[in-house]
């Protein structure tokens, strides 16, 4: 079993002096060789609100190619809730340049908060799977609304749907829900706590106990999964990258050494 553990993005500027030292926080374009060298995989989410153009995909294909086993996963555009035509677009040009390069890990379904499980919806996410190539591309389904869930995780309904297209369902703490984590590869966001009652704050910061409580989680995961990825949202003060390192050394895996600092504004002193 592999377990890769990452954050989500790697461009924020209050990481400067945090997380990149002061002589890499002046070269944006080396920002991702630095994070590369701590973690085998980063999250690309900005793609749900903006989509990339040519030049942005090549630039990660050029850089990611240069770092060992790295890959990035990444989130389709929303527009695709309301034009299904852009998911097989965004497939054909953008996942399909990320492969070739050899640098493409999940591709990510987000919903919209709004999204609800209605008949609808339910047709609309099955004309947009009936497009995507879902045996080619590992993609999987983050349902961002609480409806699609009962008290005991992902209702039957809703894992029927993505049974019949082959595609996973990403596992998150941001509903007080049982994390169920079952499948082949299994796919954790850590948004943080309250993140459902303040949307946007990433300024959350895990407890000793709470990870500890993820490693039990996946421990039992791995016991019949092939691959576990665990992506940390709380970005805020490279809070993401601090507690995926914290995950990292519960869970015993090896990474490049560092000095990390606990503190409201974590600062991470690297070797």
């Amino acid at each position: 079993m592999a377990v890769l553990i990452g954050c989500s993005g790697w461009a924020y500027g209050d990481w400067a002096g945090r997380f990149y030292p002061l002589d890499v926080a002046r070269k944006k374009e080396e920002w991702l060789r630095y994070y590369a060298s701590f973690f085998d995989t980063v999250e690309i989410n900005t793609t749900f609100d903006r989509e990339p153009n040519e030049y942005l995909i090549n630039g990660w294909v050029s850089r990611g190619k240069t770092l060992k086993t790295f890959d990035y996963s990444i989130t389709l555009p929303s527009k695709i809730f309301k034009d299904a035509d852009r998911a097989l677009q965004f497939e054909e040009w953008c996942l399909h340049t990320l492969d070739e390069g050899g640098v493409l890990g999940p591709a990510v379904i987000q919903t919209p908060a709004e999204y609800t499980n209605d008949l609808s919806n339910r047709e609309n996410m099955r004309s947009i799977l009936d497009l995507l190539d879902t045996t080619k591309y590992n993609y999987l389904v983050e349902f961002r609304n609480q409806s699609w869930f009962d008290e005991n995780g992902l209702l039957e309904s809703s894992q029927e749907l993505l049974s019949d297209y082959n595609v996973g369902c990403i596992i998150s703490d941001e509903f007080s829900l049982p994390m169920d984590c079952k499948g082949d590869n299994i796919y954790i966001r850590l948004r943080g706590k309250g993140r459902s009652e303040y949307p946007g704050d990433n300024s959350y910061q895990y407890t000793d106990a709470e990870l500890a409580w993820f490693k039990g989680l996946l421990d039992d995961a791995g016991k019949t999964c092939r691959q576990i990825r665990v992506y940390f949202e709380n970005s805020a003060a490279a809070r993401s990258v601090y507690d995926a390192m914290r995950l990292m050394d519960i869970m015993q895996i090896p990474h490049r050494i560092k000095d990390m600092r606990d503190a409201e504004a974590p600062r991470i002193i690297a070797k």
